[in-house]
């Protein structure tokens, strides 16, 4: 018998898995699967999410409430109602390739170029989480960072790259795929001009229109607690209007 047919068959298992993940694709092929598959992802143009969050700023919890709507790639349109000493404002924001704009209570409000920056940001981001681009869009790239341990955990972690959000790293459970941590330095959300290391963190999973999406997210910068986001509700469209961006 030959030397290599006396290797368990569970260790032969192990090595063969332990190569998949040197492969970053073979990698976010498993979490698309896991996350509904990629005709299911692909299916839907936009997404409207509502939450409840709140926000840890200056030894302060805000909370508010929000209506995220997104256009994939590159149209947002966040409804944030946010309650300060009892007072209650509603701020739009509004971004396509046609412009950046915000208004609070109906006034419009200047949008800084560190803003704008974090918009173009965001859209890479979302890109990244949602997955399926990763695999289609040749300006995203992917580098295995092989098996790491956090908070005592292991995790499959890919590093991947796009035009605006140049390296982010993405965690994936080895036991099913799933994305549930996503790290990356971008515009402070408590100082402007400053960079900033948001982790963000991903858990309660739940499945809408075939789509498996986290319903908590969790997210420190710079190592601090920033906020919390509890989604109350997902909606998958097939097509969004661009009317609801201007």
């Amino acid at each position: 018998m030959k030397r290599w047919q006396l290797i368990p068959v569970a260790v032969l298992a192990l090595v063969t898995a332990s190569f998949g993940q040197d492969d970053p694709k073979k990698v976010i092929e498993k979490a698309v699967a896991a996350h509904g598959g990629a005709a299911t992802i692909n299916k839907y143009g936009g997404v409207k999410i509502t939450s409840e969050d709140s926000i840890f700023i200056a030894g302060q919890e805000l909370a508010s409430t929000n209506e995220l709507l997104i256009g994939y790639p590159n149209k947002q349109r966040n409804t944030s109602k946010v309650s300060i000493m009892g007072v209650t404002s509603v701020v739009v924001e509004k971004i396509s390739p046609a412009g950046h704009s915000m208004t609070v209570d109906g006034a419009p409000q200047e949008v800084l170029d560190v803003t704008k920056k974090g918009a173009a940001m965001g859209f890479d981001k979302e890109a990244m989480l949602r997955l399926t681009p990763l695999l289609s869009d040749n300006s995203f790239t992917l580098k295995s960072l092989g098996t790491q341990k956090d908070d005592d955990k292991e995790f499959i972690v890919i590093e991947a790259s796009g035009k605006s959000l140049k390296s982010a790293k993405m965690y994936f459970d080895p036991a099913t795929s799933l994305l549930t941590k996503f790290e990356f330095k971008g515009p402070s959300p408590k100082e402007v001009g400053k960079e900033s290391v948001h982790v963000m963190t991903f858990s309660s999973f739940k499945e809408t229109s075939g789509i498996k999406k986290p319903h908590k997210m969790v997210m420190n910068v710079d190592g601090e607690r920033f906020m919390v986001q509890m989604v109350k509700e997902i909606q998958h469209l097939e097509k969004v209007d661009d009317a609801e961006f201007r």
